[in-house]
């Protein structure tokens, strides 16, 4: 068998030695398409009280000093931009407790003020800067043991605080219910490095 010819054109012009072919290199540690994967997770208090509609998933009673605040590392450098491509909820329940739906994941760039469990979301005047993003996930299904709710395809651009690679979160119930004692909870943040 005899060997066949490749004619290449760039630009409309046949590539040669003075008109060469541009060639691009990418590290594969580049971070343009490094992707993270954070997930945290907590049990909400050991109680039975029913939650309003917009109230924080906290993880410490009313008159609990310290609440915790979700901390989720995230692709890209300190101060750098990402995309939130996604996030989940699981809640280890085996039933959906009458009335829930949907919730939903504030994030912000540094750690807002602390909410306790039960107590409405307020987006309070020194957290607005830090504010980034509302999320909301799917309606939340019964699989057996679990509950799931995701949301995918976001696609949602944020910058990071100077020297900072984490987001902060707080997650808020869309709907009135009424919760199981010590329900554990576990949020997936999925994002990207621009």
């Amino acid at each position: 068998m005899g060997q066949a010819t490749v004619n290449l054109q760039n630009l409309g012009r046949l590539v040669s030695v003075s008109n060469a072919l541009p060639v691009v290199l990418s590290s594969p540690s580049s971070t343009a398409t490094e992707g993270a994967v954070s997930t945290v997770s907590f049990v909400r208090t050991a109680d039975v009280v029913a939650y309003a509609a917009n109230d924080v998933i906290g993880i410490n009673a009313a008159g609990v000093a310290g609440c915790s605040i979700p901390s989720f590392a995230v692709a890209g450098p300190a101060g750098g931009n990402v995309i939130v491509t996604g996030y989940d909820l699981t809640i280890d329940a085996t039933a959906i407790p009458s009335g829930m739906t949907t919730f939903r994941l504030h994030l912000y760039d540094a750690s807002p003020t602390a909410i306790v469990d039960n107590a409405a979301f307020n987006l309070v005047t020194a957290d607005q800067l830090k504010h980034l993003a509302v999320l909301d996930n799917a309606t939340m299904v019964d699989y057996g043991n679990s509950l799931f709710g995701a949301t995918t395809k976001v696609d949602y651009q944020l910058k990071l605080a100077s020297s900072v690679t984490s987001l902060f979160g707080q997650l808020v119930t869309n709907a009135a219910f009424t919760p199981a004692s010590a329900t554990a909870f576990q949020i997936r943040l999925r994002t990207r490095a621009v």
